[in-house]
């Protein structure tokens, strides 16, 4: 099985809207319908009704009884579905560094290592800087700020919406005086557009 914990629960019902019994903006049978198309599940099953009948009882239970390889398709679907949701209603994140944790989630349940704690900013952001300095020949989106305080997921995330607005050839540069959060250089540091540089960069 998954072995999904009580406290990777708590996570999943942040993330997914579960408190009231409720996932997502799904009726019974629109969910129904999504995990048949995009799963070939029966989450209408008796079978998963054993915690109660509610949307959110039931995956629940299928969560904590799937095996491992079901239960990540299981979170990935649901999560890309959200995402479109949000970002079709141009809503900001309201649970802090949501992904990055449910990939942790993902990760522990794959059997993967414990991922290591980010590097600190500086060394981490002089490695982008070449990286800029041997991509002359991109377009760059700047935004610099001199605040005291490090720069965290919200500020990257609406630069990021920006970059995104641009060209796809189109990278953003994002210069920040008193450096990044961990949190922030985990969801923008890598795989993104975005490349992260701190005061250190620029002695």
């Amino acid at each position: 099985m998954a072995n999904i914990r009580p406290i990777d629960l708590l996570l999943l019902d942040s993330i997914f809207d579960m408190n009231s019994g409720y996932v997502l903006n799904f009726s019974d049978r629109t969910m129904a319908q999504f995990f048949a198309e995009e799963l070939n599940i029966n989450i209408d099953d008796p079978a998963y009704r054993k915690e109660g009948t509610s949307k959110a009882k039931r995956l629940r239970y299928f969560l904590k009884t799937a095996d491992a390889p079901t239960a990540v398709r299981t979170l990935n679907a649901p999560w890309e579905y959200r995402e479109a949701l949000r970002q079709q209603a141009q809503r900001e994140e309201t649970v802090a560094n949501a992904h990055g944790r449910l990939l942790e989630l993902i990760n522990r349940i794959q059997g993967g290592p414990r991922r290591e704690q980010a590097p600190a900013a500086h060394a981490f952001d002089r490695v982008k800087a070449t990286q800029l300095r041997e991509s002359l020949t991109e377009t760059y989106l700047l935004e610099a700020k001199w605040h005291g305080t490090p720069i965290g997921n919200a500020e990257l995330h609406a630069f990021h919406g920006k970059v995104e607005q641009k060209a796809a050839w189109t990278r953003g540069l994002f210069i920040s005086q008193s450096g990044f959060t961990e949190d922030g250089l985990y969801a923008f540091g890598r795989g993104k557009r975005v490349i992260c540089m701190d005061g250190l960069d620029l002695l």
